[in-house]
């Protein structure tokens, strides 16, 4: 029996506007007989609304994943009860169909494909063409539906069809697909609730004009950072591949031929008894149980002979300057050792954030250039984090796509380990209502003022906040902090100070969800602190902070917005029994698969042996 699908991507809550749409995609595919996929989700920060290019990849990848026939519908276009099956369309002599859209060329928001090796080329061409320029009688704009005009223009096998496959502007046509985009748009009737999240959508930033994004190869690692998320086990959709893009495939290097123990220095300083980052003293751990040979400590950085080192890691590049702005007679010395380094051994860097420490200023760029310069590898926690570095650093020479590598974030489980203390100032929260935990640092304003406008909202309907952790003398100046008190039976309990390790699990037992009120981050180690202790997140809809979030059943709030925030939360403490029982054995089975310290000392072994 042939393998045939029907997709739709309805990113960025278009799948909640359009909702009552996107459940006749799944009733005409069951119809029929073929899968169905749905691609929702947030979408990407770099990409916006040129998230419409993710079809091309993803109809490449039915292709490659078996799929002989293919049709994708954009989200907002309603199949009809009486639409045939696609496959009646196909001829011999044709294997790309398309309906024009309201200007008189095809319009995009339908295509269907037979699978063949001139069809995969087609659209290969179509992705491989982002950033060039378009004649007045291709472009329409934005997105990638004025390169697929420009491409089927020229194709033999291409056919177009009916308009009632992809109806966008006759109201009064018998139409089997009716596509509520250009003037059929004000023809949809939104629910109030629907309506009130497409005002949200429409008010987004559009920048105009295809290719807009300067970066090619930026663009092309964040649409397979998407892709990848999207594809989900491949069981769909096939591996990501850049050879669709133009590039050619990535040779790299064999893999070292050391044999036997790695020898490798973390550079980084560690007090076993009570770290600052639990996540360097386990990775350092679990690289020693797994066989290597690990020394650790910042001065070894000038005074170890590395003849004998195979991988000298970086965690953080502020490390060497110990966390102070450096000077440009410091960045030169550190050149000039890292030059020595390299002769004999790998040097790898772990971003774990996107920009270098705020009042470092341009010497902090200096100083991430200068150390990335003489990097083999990169280690990212997340495929978001490899988009966003590769968007943000995609100019220099450094940035490399083939450098980058993903070795997911460990658990918590340390924590476990400690003698527990109960943190004493629980004790004034009030005992009625559940609870909201904001922990670790608050480094921005509006970081704050989300929190505290949550906890104000939360309040009002009996439920209790905590925020633990420190905040910038940037944002609340120390003599206001010291100025707060917490009175008995409060219901916003304010810990703006470093939480004592031993208080830790104390502060996770009492709350009922995470809130992560952190927006532009490129990592968020209080993500990974919840699922290692089962506790649900409430996260924006930020790619590279809600990576793990579908695994483990949290819920996503639209950036900054309080109410959204508030209503996610609600939505937790109002699961019965059962979707808790199963959301913890989501998260568990999530846990025990990606955040296992021996899965990830072996990742990242494996990327310190594949040079």
């Amino acid at each position: 029996m042939k393998k045939t699908l029907v997709f739709s991507v309805a990113t960025d809550n278009y799948d909640k506007a359009f909702a009552k749409i996107i459940k006749t995609h799944e009733r005409y595919a069951r119809k029929y007989g073929h899968d169905y996929q749905l691609i929702s989700g947030p979408g990407s920060d770099v990409l916006g609304r040129e998230v419409a290019w993710l079809k091309i990849p993803l109809l490449i990848g039915a292709m490659d994943a078996g799929y002989e026939a293919v049709m994708f519908v954009d989200g907002d276009a309603e199949i009809q009860k009486k639409c045939p099956n696609f496959v009646d369309l196909f001829e011999d002599d044709a294997d790309v169909y398309l309906a024009n859209g309201h200007s008189g060329r095809p319009n995009s928001g339908v295509i269907i494909v037979k699978a063949t090796p001139e069809s995969k080329a087609l659209l290969e061409r179509v992705l491989q063409d982002f950033g060039k320029p378009l004649s007045q009688i291709d472009t329409v704009g934005w997105g990638e539906n004025g390169y697929v005009i420009h491409e089927v223009r020229k194709y033999a096998r291409y056919k177009n069809i009916s308009l009632r496959w992809n109806n966008t502007w006759d109201v009064e046509l018998k139409d089997y697909i009716r596509h509520y985009t250009g003037p059929m748009r004000a023809h949809y009737k939104f629910g109030f609730k629907e309506k009130k999240i497409w005002e949200e959508i429409c008010n987004r930033p559009k920048p105009k004009g295809e290719g807009f994004i300067d970066n090619r190869l930026g663009f092309y690692s964040s649409l397979s950072c998407l892709y990848q998320r999207a594809s989900g086990d491949g069981s769909v959709f096939s591996r990501f591949n850049f050879a669709w893009c133009g590039f050619p495939a990535v040779s790299r290097p064999a893999k070292s031929p050391v044999k036997g123990p790695l020898a490798v220095h973390v550079c980084v300083d560690l007090n076993k008894g009570d770290p600052d980052n639990p996540y360097t003293m386990e990775l350092v751990r679990s690289l020693q149980l797994s066989g290597a040979e690990v020394s650790v400590g910042v001065d070894n950085f000038w005074q170890l002979d590395y003849s004998n080192i195979d991988v000298l890691h970086m965690q953080w590049i502020e490390v060497l300057t110990a966390w102070k702005k450096p000077t440009l007679e410091l960045i030169n010395a550190i050149e000039q050792r890292l030059s020595e380094i390299a002769k004999t051994t790998k040097i790898v860097l772990t971003f774990h954030n996107l920009l270098p420490k705020k009042d470092f200023a341009d010497l902090g760029f200096d100083l991430l250039d200068t150390i990335a310069n003489y990097c083999t590898a990169f280690v990212h926690l997340s495929s978001e984090s490899v988009s966003k570095i590769q968007s943000y650093y995609g100019d220099r020479s450094w940035c490399d796509f083939s450098k980058h590598f993903v070795a997911r974030h460990g658990d918590f489980d340390y924590y476990r380990s400690l003698c527990q203390e109960k943190l004493l100032d629980l004790d004034l929260l009030a005992q009625e209502g559940s609870t909201v935990l904001v922990f670790g640092g608050i480094r921005e304003s509006a970081e704050l003022k989300l929190s505290l406008a949550v906890a104000g909202q939360l309040s009002n309907l009996g439920h209790n906040t905590i925020l633990a952790g420190p905040v910038s003398d940037e944002v609340l100046h120390w003599k206001e902090r010291k100025s707060i008190t917490n009175n008995a039976n409060t219901r916003i309990l304010r810990l703006h100070r470093r939480i004592e390790n031993a208080h830790v699990v104390s502060l996770l037992e009492k709350a009922d969800v995470i809130l992560i009120p952190r927006g532009g981050r490129l990592n968020s180690g209080v993500v990974y602190l919840a699922h290692s202790y089962g506790v649900p997140v409430v996260c924006p809809d930020e790619p590279s902070l809600c990576e793990s979030i579908k695994y483990t059943k949290g819920r996503l709030y639209e950036r900054g917005d309080v109410d959204s925030a508030v209503r996610e939360i609600l939505a937790v403490f109002d699961r019965g029994p059962s979707e808790k029982i199963i959301d913890e054995a989501e998260t568990f089975f999530y846990k025990k698969r990606y955040m296992s310290w021996v899965s990830v000392a072996a990742e990242h072994e494996k990327i310190y042996r594949h040079f």
